[in-house]
């Protein structure tokens, strides 16, 4: 299948395993409309034409139109109808941008004179590593095409990596620093070429992830110390890496058993809230095990007044005299009732 598809001749199915390079340069050079693009995550697909970027996509399923073809629309007029046809597939350079995180050397490409008469004069060579990502595909590649109309695939790097020498070289030039900030590998040489090397980045649409100085090419009296320097600093932020690596491991690991015992904690609590049968309105609540209780407290017996009556009664049993007439219950000792006024026997 190569780097894309055959299905469709003119369809474009990128395969992200046969892309090693930051910007790959496909063989196939031809757009046709409706053609089908298939880019995977983490690439972009960009073409460029006579030195320009023109038209990008991002990852995803595409379909070529002159809608989602400005560029070329714009700068080339792809779109444009000549005796009453239009031109439905055109030549242009096929870009791959890796956008993935990459690592990559970089070496001063001549030494260095620098130093003082109060600490002497001295030569020096400079190599290292630098780590970086694409934040902006279009940026990069226009950036790389201002260097030369088209760019070869692997070509990338090497321009990228031009660029980064120079930089060291002038830093190193333009900051001067004495012989015993190179032999301890002073922070601040790293740093002020770190400033640097992302300012460029910005411009080119990348971004520095971290720069590392790994060796210093110095006269033969202070080689074996500057060696033994950064062998020793690399073995420090080596082992700080591995220990921040197992702090991150036994947080996810204590996090994970916090979850665990949060969940039999959930577990407990939902059991015991099954251990209570709810009635709705109700006044009783039932708790598994036991007997159910009234949840309010005793109160005393109401006694009730009628109003119509000045008196007071209450629901406790008691012997009276039953009124013929009415039917209302009088006191046992009543010659009257005291509703209807009939005489009681």
């Amino acid at each position: 299948m190569g780097l894309f598809g055959n299905k469709n001749k003119y369809d474009i199915k990128i395969s992200s395993e046969e892309i090693k390079y930051l910007v790959t340069k496909l063989s196939k050079d031809t757009i046709k409309i409706n053609a089908k693009l298939i880019v995977p995550e983490g690439f972009s697909f960009l073409i460029g034409k006579k030195g320009k970027v023109t038209d990008i996509f991002e990852s995803g399923e595409h379909y070529f139109s002159y809608s989602n073809l400005p560029e070329m629309c714009r700068k080339f007029h792809i779109d444009k109808i000549v005796d009453g046809k239009r031109y439905d597939k055109f030549n242009a350079n096929l870009y791959v941008v890796d956008c993935s995180l990459r690592k990559c050397d970089f070496k001063s490409y001549r030494k260095v004179e620098m130093g003082t008469k109060a600490y002497g004069f001295f030569s020096v060579g400079i190599q290292g590593t630098y780590t970086f990502k694409v934040n902006n595909a279009r940026e990069l590649m226009q950036s790389l095409l201002n260097e030369f109309d088209y760019i070869k695939t692997g070509e990338a790097e090497g321009i990228i990596g031009s660029w980064i020498d120079e930089i060291v070289v002038n830093e190193l030039e333009k900051q001067n620093f004495i012989i015993s900030d190179v032999v301890s590998n002073s922070p601040k040489i790293t740093e002020c070429i770190r400033a640097k090397i992302t300012k460029l980045f910005t411009v080119a649409g990348l971004e520095l992830v971290d720069v590392k100085i790994t060796k210093y090419n110095l006269p033969k009296k202070y080689q074996a110390e500057s060696d033994r320097v950064i062998a020793s600093q690399n073995s420090v932020a080596e082992e700080r890496l591995g220990q921040e690596n197992q702090d991150k491991e036994l947080s996810l690991e204590t996090n994970d058993n916090q979850s665990e015992e949060q969940k039999v904690k959930n577990q407990d609590q939902d059991e015991q809230n099954e251990d209570y049968d709810y009635v709705p309105f109700g006044n009783f609540k039932i708790t598994k095990g036991e007997k159910p209780q009234d949840i309010h407290e005793a109160k005393p017996q109401k006694n009730f007044v009628d109003l119509s009556l000045d008196s007071l009664y209450n629901t406790t049993a008691k012997k009276t005299k039953r009124c013929l007439n009415c039917g209302t219950e009088n006191d046992e000792g009543a010659d009257h009732c005291i509703i209807c006024g009939e005489h009681l026997d």
